[in-house]
Parts: structure tokens; sequence; C-alpha cells
């Protein structure tokens, strides 16, 4: 957008196609990581539609994704204040599978 070449060694990429189009997505989903107190720690992923959510054991520091306490499935379309969780709901079981293999994805990424 300025007219200048993008350098060779640069991290990233262009967000133009996003500023031309909004509606165009950069990623699948956004990744956010928060604790919850000393020994949880929550990754939850969210795109357009939906935010999923594990909850991890957390000791000295280290989450141990072997170890899942809790998982959160919201539907902003119909629940955008996150009242019911429908990670086990029958009929959001398939959304439910695609985005823990996108939170798998996600961590076996971060390795």
């Amino acid at each position: 957008m300025a007219g200048i070449l993008k350098p060779e060694k640069i991290d990233g990429i262009s967000l133009v196609p996003v500023m031309k189009n909004p509606k165009k997505l950069t990623k699948k989903y956004a990744v956010s990581q928060y604790p919850r107190d000393e020994n949880k720690m929550g990754y939850s992923l969210r795109d357009g539609k939906y935010r999923y959510t594990i909850w991890v054991e957390w000791k000295n520091k280290v989450s141990n994704f072997d170890k899942i306490i809790a998982e959160e499935l919201y539907d902003y379309e119909k629940d955008p204040l996150e009242t019911v969780n429908q990670v086990n709901v029958k009929s959001y079981a398939r959304i439910a599978k695609a985005m823990k293999q996108y939170m798998a994805e996600y961590l076996h990424s971060q390795k």
C-alpha cells in the first residue's frame, strides 16, 4: 500500500487483504491463554462464531496438556454472553470435534 517492496527477511503476513476487505480472514482462529488460579491454565480458540476452551493442569508454570480438567464451547450467534456451555451437546458435536482438532494443531505448532 505504501508502494515499497517487502524486505526479504521479515516475519508475519501482509494485512493488506484484510484492510481492503474486512470480511477476509488471515487465520482460522484467534488464540488466548490465561490462568484461572495457581493450578489451572486456560487455552481458548475463537473463530467468527465459536469459542472453544480447554483448562489444563498448570504446575510450576508448566501446562500439562495430558491433564485436561474441563472444556467449554460457546456459540456467539446464539449466546453472546456465554451462558450455555455446548461442548457436550449432541447438535454441537461436529463443531466441538473441529475446534478440538484446531486446538491440537495449535498446541502441536507450539512445540
